[in-house]
């Protein structure tokens, strides 16, 4: 462990400010800055089984929604299989990962995407962002909204909700839908009812916390949707793809 430590620290090290080719799976030959995340996403070994699904879930021309982007790679994977007639809409509140979404979409030359720098809740308004780490963080539910509990790190961050995004953004709904966000998914979708109601869209959901995972997939399948982990999980966190059944 100390020796790959090693190994990773220096890497980091001598491709600070370099942008390598991504060396296999969906996003063979792009490019990837190594200071955005560990170098499992430029060597293509990211989450390989979820990775590969997302992928294979996108057809040309498909509109998806990524939410909870991070530095960026699911909208990038989004973008290359959804092609130039399809569009994707990253959502992402981190000001350091805003900027790795800016510059990988420069990168690699992606037109098709649209990054809104937000978070994605229950309700609409301004809430506390807390970083967990240099590249992630989670919003903060009401009850740690207190002044005493909001670390150093936090952010005031602007929340949306799904429903309301179509209209007051002039974006199109989804045909998938990837959701990340650190454990606010079931909220997430609690904002996006009608909007999931009337488009069914694909959903990728990454669950965190064995009561956030629970009611995530009591809601889905309320919804009438199909669920099935993808690749192995937990009771607290694991990956699932959310295939609409048809609607009586």
């Amino acid at each position: 462990m100390l020796v790959k430590q090693k190994v990773s620290t220096l890497l980091h090290s001598l491709l600070k400010n370099k942008a390598v080719p991504v060396f296999s799976g969906p996003l063979r030959g792009w490019k990837w800055l190594p200071r955005s995340g560990n170098h499992a996403y430029w060597l293509g070994k990211h989450e390989k089984d979820y990775v590969n699904a997302f992928a294979q879930s996108i057809n040309p021309g498909d509109i998806v929604f990524d939410i909870g982007a991070q530095a960026g790679y699911f909208t990038l994977v989004a973008a290359r299989m959804a092609g130039k007639q399809g569009h994707i809409v990253s959502f992402e509140p981190f000001p350091e990962n805003i900027e790795f979404i800016k510059e990988h979409c420069h990168l690699n030359s992606c037109e098709n995407i649209t990054l809104l720098e937000v978070a994605v809740g229950g309700s609409k308004g301004e809430r506390s962002f807390q970083a967990a780490n240099v590249f992630m963080g989670h919003l903060l539910t009401v009850e740690a909204d207190a002044v005493e509990n909001i670390g150093k790190d936090a952010l005031v961050v602007e929340v949306v909700t799904l429903d309301t995004l179509p209209v007051e953004e002039k974006i199109s709904v989804p045909n998938v839908m990837k959701i990340d966000t650190e454990g606010m998914e079931y909220w997430v979708l609690q904002g996006g009812k009608k909007l999931i109601a009337q488009h069914r869209p694909v959903i990728f959901v990454a669950t965190h916390g064995k009561k956030n995972q629970q009611r995530t997939l009591a809601l889905l399948r309320e919804w009438n949707y199909e669920v099935e982990m993808i690749g192995n999980g937990s009771e607290r966190n694991a990956d699932y793809i959310a295939k609409p059944l048809p609607v009586s």
